[in-house]
């Protein structure tokens, strides 16, 4: 025998000893065939322990045998066809399963790889269940959360009702008190002793800032409800500026500040809604003093094609980085606890944002704590209302 043969013949020795290696070790059964007959010629030990018979008693059977659609299982196989689930086979106690097969055939040798499939079809079962429950939780769970939102805008028409009546019988008898505190203040009913004075001028305070809370409040409510309107019109920014600025410097000398203001020669026709930028500004402003103990406060007024851009800059107490985030939340002070020196309802810088947001703009911020803050109101030159 030639050196040339006898590899040759090792080397197929091989091939077939690592086939049967892996034939005997698949963790599927596989089954070798005649093509034409489908009788069993050879069977793995995975076979024999899915079907519950020895490897003498398998290869006395057809594939036909083992199905529980014979004519169909024959038919797929003379077709040549490799890979398909073949519906059912049983074992040798009667026991039916689901099995899918894949197949390989030669000039006329068949091998099937054969999977029991029970535990995936029970699985996919599962699975299928679960999502027609989970179907009918999401479909319950609508209508619960369209139960719940009807509820929620009831109750928050109900709230801005109550608040809109509230408001109107609070600050009607305000108005009052701050209209009759001003006229014996100034003297029109009679002359008043200094402790007099005083304690009239609190009452007045007192009602003054009682009737800001619920502006404010009734401000809050009214934009998320989405029932404030800003009605746009033409207005002299410049003028409205320099009013606002003359109006809060009394408060700041009072505490030896400096306000000053810088309004650019561009600035001049703002078609906006002026009460609600007025309320910005006016805002923004106290905000400065009230934060501010010494230095100054200043203005900036810009104007560029289409926006309008105001600075307010302080040389107060400044932001903590952490606080940033929540600068703009309802109800929300930084300087929070019993003993918290500014007062307040938190609401002021809400309602600023969503004014401007309304108008079209926006309020940046920016801050260095210890040294101060610079808010930034950006509006459309044109507000569309």
């Amino acid at each position: 025998m030639s050196a040339e043969l006898q590899t040759s013949l090792k080397s197929l020795q091989l091939s077939e000893k690592r086939f049967r290696t892996l034939f005997e070790t698949a963790p599927d059964a596989i089954l070798v065939m005649d093509l034409q007959s489908a009788q069993i010629l050879d069977a793995n030990d995975a076979s024999c322990l899915l079907y519950g018979y020895s490897q003498t008693e398998i290869r006395q059977l057809r594939i036909t045998d083992l199905s529980v659609e014979p004519t169909k299982n024959l038919e797929a196989i003379q077709r040549g066809i490799h890979k398909a689930p073949f519906g059912y086979h049983k074992k040798r106690d009667g026991t039916v399963f689901p099995v899918e097969i894949t197949s390989s055939d030669g000039l006329a040798i068949y091998t099937s790889f054969i999977r029991d499939i029970s535990e995936r079809q029970m699985a996919e079962a599962e699975l299928q269940k679960y999502r027609e429950h989970l179907e009918d939780l999401v479909s319950t769970r609508t209508a619960e959360l369209e139960v719940a939102k009807d509820r929620a805008e009831s109750a928050d028409r109900l709230k801005s009702a109550f608040l809109a009546n509230m408001s109107h019988e609070l600050r009607t008898p305000l108005n009052s008190i701050i209209g009759f505190t001003g006229i014996i203040l100034q003297g029109l009913v009679g002359p008043l002793n200094d402790e007099q004075q005083k304690q009239l001028g609190m009452v007045r305070g007192s009602s003054l800032h009682l009737l800001n809370l619920i502006n404010d409040v009734l401000d809050i409510s009214k934009i998320e409800a989405g029932q404030l309107q800003v009605v746009c019109a033409p207005f002299d920014m410049r003028t409205m500026l320099e009013k606002v600025i003359q109006a809060l410097t009394p408060l700041a000398e009072n505490k030896k500040l400096t306000l000053d203001a810088k309004i650019a020669p561009e600035v001049g026709t703002l078609v906006s809604d002026r009460r609600r930028v007025e309320q910005i500004l006016i805002n923004l402003v106290n905000n400065a003093v009230k934060f501010t103990d010494q230095g100054q406060i200043h203005v900036q007024c810009l104007a560029s094609d289409d926006h309008l851009i105001v600075q307010v800059r302080d040389t107060g107490m400044g932001i903590k980085p952490e606080n940033m985030k929540d600068m703009f939340k309802p109800f929300h002070q930084i300087d929070i606890g019993t003993a918290r020196r500014f007062e307040g309802t938190g609401l002021g810088l809400s309602i600023c944002q969503k004014l401007a947001e309304l108008l079209g703009g926006e309020i940046q911020v920016a801050s260095e704590w210890g040294k101060g803050s610079t808010f930034t109101c950006i509006l459309p030159i044109e507000c569309r209302s």
